[in-house]
């Protein structure tokens, strides 16, 4: 199986967080341009990579770490 990138253009770092919601939290992707100033996910998403998915289909790519 071969995986096709939705996103057709270079992809920027960005990075995933959680937001509070209720009495639980969500997960944002969010990316800080060279001048400060930040993008965020106008969503929040339910599971982790959910968040994933969305940011790369932005054309963002999640710095992620292997514990």
């Amino acid at each position: 199986m071969q995986w096709q990138s939705v996103y057709k253009g270079p992809m920027h770092p960005c990075d995933i967080h959680h937001v509070k919601h209720k009495d639980s939290f969500r997960w944002k992707w969010r990316y800080t341009r060279a001048d400060g100033s930040v993008k965020e996910s106008s969503e929040s998403y339910p599971l982790f990579y959910e968040c994933v998915i969305a940011a790369r289909q932005s054309g963002y790519e999640p710095l992620l770490k292997c514990a």
